[in-house]
């Protein structure tokens, strides 16, 4: 089975939502601003980093615009419900063009090794041999540099420090780095990008060790496996996000 940590947290998070989006591969019932602004934004900090030559605030803001445009194109296009307003759309839009000019700022002088780093690896863990190989394990690392693992997120708040130490993607993308280099990441760096009053940009930093390989494989096994026997159980106590669920009105009507 092909895993990925976006997986593996909509397994964990609620079986059915799981099962509408990667087994029935339903198409979500709605787009939010939300959605768009953080891949949106993960492109134009992506084409920064891959770019020749130095871009300015302006030229990344509008690659952050092209994203937004281009989603709500194909929004339209597949007649799908758009949950956002012209005033949510111009809210994002100082958003971005403040995070535009604080992140060139702040990052213009990170040199990368490798950007958007594609890997495929087994759910095993290389030390212990823990975990099974019949299972892989899909991620993109957003940035190497100097042998520090960088990912990059937006979110309403910054990461506390025991958020960043037991996040399950930074795991998996240290795992995937150490099969792709031959040994771990010095650091690993959680970049959040805080949608504040007064827009931020956060920076926390983390290591992972074999331990945390182990227990991450075992884990995704686990989730492989339940996901094989076809148990798709809903998540009752996921009540409070359920409404915001791009698959809330198939879960009312389903019949299981």
């Amino acid at each position: 089975m092909i895993l990925s940590v976006t997986r593996l947290r909509t397994y964990l998070a609620c079986g059915r939502q799981y099962r509408f989006r990667y087994v029935e591969r339903a198409e979500p019932e709605f787009l939010s601003a939300e959605m768009v602004y953080g891949s949106a934004m993960h492109y134009a900090i992506s084409e920064f980093h891959q770019a020749k030559n130095a871009l300015t605030p302006e030229q990344v803001f509008e690659f952050y615009r092209l994203y937004w445009d281009a989603e709500l194109e194909d929004a339209m296009r597949f007649g799908r419900e758009v949950r956002f307003k012209q005033s949510d759309m111009e809210v994002y839009s100082s958003m971005a063009t403040a995070f535009a000019e604080l992140y060139v700022a702040q990052f213009a002088e990170v040199k990368p090794t490798d950007v958007e780093l594609l890997f495929e690896i087994p759910v095993l863990d290389p030390v212990s041999g823990e975990g099974s190989s019949k299972h892989t394990l899909d991620g993109r690392i957003d940035l190497v540099s100097d042998n520090t693992l960088w990912e990059f997120k937006v979110s309403s708040r910054a990461a506390s420090q025991s958020d960043v130490d037991n996040d399950i993607q930074l795991t998996a993308y240290a795992l995937g780095f150490a099969y792709l280099y031959g040994t771990m990441p010095d650091e690993i760096a959680l970049v959040t990008l805080t949608k504040t009053k007064t827009p931020k940009i956060d920076v926390k930093r983390t290591r992972r060790d074999p331990e945390d390989f182990r227990r991450f494989c075992l884990m995704a096994c686990e989730v492989a496996d339940a996901i094989e026997r076809e148990a798709f159980p809903r998540n009752l106590e996921y009540q409070y996000g359920c409404r915001n669920c791009e698959h809330f009105k198939r879960c009312l009507g389903a019949q299981f």
